[in-house]
């Protein structure tokens, strides 16, 4: 992201959105053109552990550049923040400190651009590991993904869901339910490979690999193909 702020105090910062980067269509997205509130963080804090898990941060480049991110790793020895976009379709970045300038929390957005808050479509690069296929060995076995183990995974929209068919077949979905179609309203399943969406109540067959509503909707599971280490 690259842009001029719009309003600055000694402590506080507005700042506006002008990518998809935090958008994966849940509440917590950050909207290209939406405006947002953000704290400054003193640097003299920057060598303790932030609140990673509440905030979203901006980092503001020493060229005046800023980009808006999750923090998933503060290496304090290292000196370095791990940080990730909202969409998945963008890579994480690692970036040390001393190129950054300013570091800010992010409040609250204090305007919504409603034109761009749509659903965004979601990509896949995903390869099993060995001790998943391990666990993927039987018929009728799954396992479920929503962690990402490097910056070059991606997950789709709300994470995956590798099933092993009655055929002995392989097969991967997204774990986000198609009706709510929020990243954060996820499938779970059963053990006679039975997903249902506890929110809207939709359940889907996965028994023969194929993701089709059983109950509840027309919309079958996003089926996505994945390769074996």
């Amino acid at each position: 992201m690259r842009s001029q702020n719009i309003q600055h105090n000694s402590r506080y910062n507005q700042f506006r959105v002008d990518t998809d980067e935090m958008d994966n269509g849940t509440e917590r997205s950050l909207c290209e053109g939406d405006v947002i509130l953000a704290r400054r963080i003193d640097s003299e804090y920057w060598t303790k552990k932030l609140n990673i898990e509440k905030w979203l941060f901006v980092l503001v480049f020493k060229n005046g550049e800023y980009i808006i991110r999750k923090i998933i790793e503060h290496d304090i020895d290292r000196m370095f923040l791990l940080c990730y976009p909202l969409n998945l379709m963008y890579d994480d970045s690692k970036i040390y400190l001393d190129e950054i300038s300013e570091l800010y929390n992010v409040i609250k957005i204090i305007n919504r651009n409603t034109e761009n808050n749509e659903q965004t479509s979601c990509d896949v690069n995903y390869t099993l590991s060995s001790s998943q296929n391990n666990e993927l060995k039987t018929a009728l076995s799954f396992i479920t993904i929503t962690e990402k183990r490097n910056s070059e995974d991606k997950l789709g929209c709300g994470g995956l869901l590798v099933v092993k068919d009655i055929n002995n077949k392989l097969s991967a979905f997204d774990l986000m339910c198609p009706v709510e179609h929020n990243s954060s309203t996820i499938i779970n399943v059963d053990n006679e490979l039975k997903a249902t969406c506890n929110k809207c109540g939709s359940t889907y067959e996965l028994m023969n690999g194929t993701g089709t509503p059983l109950s509840g909707t027309n919309l079958s599971l996003k089926k996505y193909n994945i390769s074996n280490s």
